[in-house]
């Protein structure tokens, strides 16, 4: 259970620095995809720890440390996406992205940087 954790985190971070990272134009389909995927399997994965045994503990911990930092970098690329996509939208941008961000904030539990980054737009 626990090697299991610790591969799957290590793919979705490494996914996240090679896809997600830099300038998201033109690639705002791909980006957000990565987004909703790492989102899915960061809610998976906190799952997963929680119920990894005692004797676990400290690679419970690590594992948990990794998690918050994954949930930190894919919410910056969110963010940027988001407003990105919300300054388009009323240009006639890409529905897509838009409605794929909002269920990465659903997964993510994020509503309240959703509303702000709508406040901001």
């Amino acid at each position: 259970l626990l090697l299991n954790a610790e591969e799957s985190l290590g793919r979705v971070e490494e996914l996240l620095e090679k896809r997600v990272q830099g300038d998201h134009k033109g690639r705002e389909r791909e980006v957000a995809v990565v987004l909703e995927r790492a989102a899915n399997e960061h809610a998976r994965l906190t799952g997963l720890v929680t119920v990894l045994e005692e004797d676990a503990a400290h690679s419970r911990q690590t594992l948990g440390q990794r998690l918050d930092a994954l949930l930190r970098t894919l919410m910056v690329s969110l963010e940027s996406l988001f407003a990105s996509a919300l300054a388009d939208s009323s240009m006639g941008g890409d529905s897509t992205v838009l409605a794929t961000c909002f269920r990465v904030y659903e997964v993510t539990g994020s509503h309240d940087a959703c509303e702000k980054v709508i406040r901001r737009a």
